[in-house]
């Protein structure tokens, strides 16, 4: 019988925390709810520590990364993972305290007596908490070296074989220096255990909307749901809004984009035999990097709009290199998509990432299959 705990400034954090955020697959809180093991929140000075509730199998993904990820110890300056002693069944429902608990739309999805919480270190507010808050003022908000940031950040993932396969704005976190860092590795994986298994677990409802979703997934998901790939082309002109605004600020029209994906479908061994497995192995390198432009491009869609940005010397000086890397990162081809790493090489040549010795091993095994 789990005995109820003495109060304690530990256990007055956890007395059921406010709702700080959700997604499709969780619920994060400030500070965390009950669990069973009753884990001691143990706040360091100046860092707040968050509860993260999700179904097990997603915990069991940030288990198996953060193992691996946390052996390294730069992984700090690029993502947040959780704390593994940490993870708990939550108590249920009628004994948390908070009057949020309501809003969680996780607990109307998924069985309660299979939802589990971790710790995790707050990073600030969401990228796309902040960007709602934000002028566009280059002062205020430095877009190069953000985008010099998030690249490297790609780059850590890719040179160390993770894919974290669902960046986008509110999986990204701030802190008050605007440093970002990448949260939630429910939907990653390795690439080196990618099987049939982890192709099964990765299909998702097709939903070609996704702006982080590149046009190879969407696709996949759209066969394999029985959409007929014409139709996947049509949605994808229409739907996918990434498309658009790649018309919109780089000026490659949307016919030539969806043009390139159906010549790569078409072409593509694999996608026509519809060998899934294959189509993975080959192009996890460019799942991460078009989630990455996306989340560029959209910034700078809204950062275009201001005449002082664009009279700049930061823009005159880079705009260029910048729309040149955007417009590798969102090839919808992925056969002639750069990663992460690639565009970093393009866009800051002398980056420690780009020099070092698994970077330059790096780039010139891909120089080799051009």
């Amino acid at each position: 019988m789990n005995r109820e705990p003495s109060v304690t400034v530990d256990t007055i954090i956890q007395q059921g925390g406010k709702l700080k955020g959700q997604g499709l697959y969780g619920c994060v809180w400030s500070p965390p709810l009950l669990t069973v093991k009753n884990t001691a929140v143990k706040n360091k000075k100046g860092v707040t520590t968050l509860g993260k509730v999700t179904e097990y199998s997603e915990v069991a993904k940030e288990i198996e990364l953060s193992k691996f990820l946390s052996k390294f110890p730069e992984t700090t300056d690029y993502c947040l993972l959780p704390d593994i002693k940490s993870i708990s069944k939550i108590r249920p429902l009628s004994q948390q305290k908070d009057e949020d608990i309501k809003d969680c739309l996780a607990f109307e999805r998924y069985d309660l007596n299979n939802m589990y919480q971790f710790h995790i270190q707050d990073g600030g507010i969401t990228l796309r908490e902040k960007l709602g808050r934000l002028k566009t003022d280059i002062h205020t908000f430095d877009f190069f070296k953000f985008v010099q940031q998030i690249l490297e950040i790609g780059a850590f993932l890719i040179l160390h074989g993770c894919i974290h396969n669902d960046m986008h704005s509110s999986n990204i976190v701030m802190d008050t220096n605007y440093k970002p860092r990448v949260i939630d590795f429910g939907r990653a994986y390795m690439y080196n255990t990618i099987t049939e298994t982890t192709v099964s677990e990765l299909n998702a409802r097709y939903s070609p909307q996704l702006r982080h979703i590149t046009p190879e997934s969407t696709a996949f998901d759209g066969v394999t749901d029985g959409v007929d790939i014409e139709q996947i082309y049509r949605d994808l002109y229409s739907m996918k809004e990434t498309i658009k605004v790649i018309e919109q600020v780089l000026g490659v029209s949307r016919q030539a984009q969806i043009q390139e994906f159906r010549n790569f479908w078409k072409t593509s061994v694999c996608a026509q035999a519809e060998d899934w497995l294959t189509l993975h192995r080959l192009y996890w390198t460019v799942v991460d990097s078009w989630a990455i432009g996306n989340i560029i491009i959209q910034i700078l869609k809204r950062f275009k709009m201001s005449k002082t940005f664009l009279q700049s010397s930061e823009w005159k000086e880079k705009g260029t290199i910048i729309q040149s890397v955007l417009k590798g990162l969102l090839r919808t081809s992925p056969y002639y998509r750069y990663d992460a790493l690639e565009a970093l090489a393009m866009y800051d040549p002398s980056n420690a990432f780009v020099n070092s010795e698994s970077g330059r091993a790096w780039l010139s095994k891909k120089k080799s299959f051009v």
